[in-house]
């Protein structure tokens, strides 16, 4: 730390940005960040249920043209599961909330 004389009088830098501190320090505040993917894969697993309960019930028409629609539906459902069963979309449509917690 350098030493400025001016005149008679010595000038330290600290001496002129001194800050005192309050005795009662302010609680420091914190902010937690949830992210819940619940809804996400609570639609995933109806998805899933639907698909497996189409498959299965597949074989059981006799009529050519329900096959033939219900074949579609399950290429629907896996087609959207395919979308949907990834970290990013659980990221991107999770529910996000923010609280703040106070420490003493």
């Amino acid at each position: 730390m350098a030493i400025e004389s001016v005149g008679s009088q010595k000038y330290f830098p600290s001496d002129s940005s001194s800050i005192r501190r309050s005795e009662n320090p302010q609680p420091k505040k914190t902010q937690t960040v949830t992210m819940s993917t619940d809804r996400v894969d609570n639609e995933i697993e109806t998805l899933k249920s639907k698909g497996l309960a189409i498959a299965k019930s597949i074989n059981s028409y006799d009529d050519e043209e329900t096959r033939i629609l219900k074949r579609d539906q399950l290429k629907q459902i896996q087609d959207e599961l395919r979308r949907k069963d990834n970290d990013i979309y659980r990221r991107q449509n999770s529910d996000i909330s923010l609280g703040v917690d106070v420490e003493a």
